[in-house]
């Protein structure tokens, strides 16, 4: 697969290129080009040189390969990614397209400034690969592990949990979206529980601004 990006004034596309061409006329690319599927980036279509290429805008986003090639990865950010992978494999269902046409390779899942939105490509051409999102998806956690915040027992805890089910022989997505669940619930937990034990001020500052005031009268 060929990648190459385009830049005008306003706008930012990553474009791909599948090596065998693609049938423009089948229904995986009608329903990718005439629906706003969530999760999925923009896609259209071009021609050049009789190669059909996939334009994806990815204006104000960063790739995560560009997000974490020089800082860690926290468990809220890694919860919010494979969250959203998993909610875009429900839309992607209701559509009647295979998971496999997904591309998750690290330098082109994109993400907004604040790691609270990602965003992925869809890219037709890849489908009828056996096994090919459980190998992709299973690659993208390779990749995430050693970006892992290693002080922050949370984001171990998950990352490799995460890891684990997706390595599993049989892979399961409710599998995932459990581990996904408990491990958040239990963040929730922690924070509750240290919100509850956190002293509470003896005078608020207003309450002594008038007290001192009385005084002065």
């Amino acid at each position: 697969m060929q990648i190459d990006y385009k830049r005008d004034l306003n706008h930012t596309y990553v474009i791909l290129q599948e090596e065998k061409e693609p049938d423009t006329a089948s229904y995986q690319i009608r329903m990718l080009l005439t629906n706003a599927i969530p999760g999925l980036l923009d896609c259209k279509i071009g021609k050049m040189d009789d190669k059909t290429l996939f334009y994806y805008e990815v204006t104000s986003r960063q790739s995560l390969q560009s997000v974490f090639e020089q800082h860690s990865i926290g468990a809220e950010a890694l919860r919010k990614l494979f969250e959203q992978l998993l909610d875009l494999l429900e839309e992607l269902g209701q559509y009647l397209l295979a998971p496999d046409g997904l591309v998750l390779q690290p330098e082109l899942v994109f993400a907004d400034a604040n790691l609270e939105n990602f965003s992925f490509c869809y890219l037709p051409g890849k489908q009828g690969h056996t096994g090919c999102f459980q190998k992709q998806i299973r690659e993208l956690m390779e990749y995430l592990l050693p970006k892992l915040d290693h002080q922050e027992q949370d984001a171990v805890v998950l990352g490799y949990g995460l890891y684990r089910e997706i390595s599993a022989e049989i892979f399961s997505v409710e599998m995932i979206q459990a581990l996904l669940y408990q491990t958040g619930k239990e963040k929730k937990e922690t924070t509750e529980q240290e919100g509850k034990e956190r002293p509470r001020e003896e005078n608020p500052p207003v309450q002594m601004e008038e007290t001192l005031w009385e005084e002065q009268e």
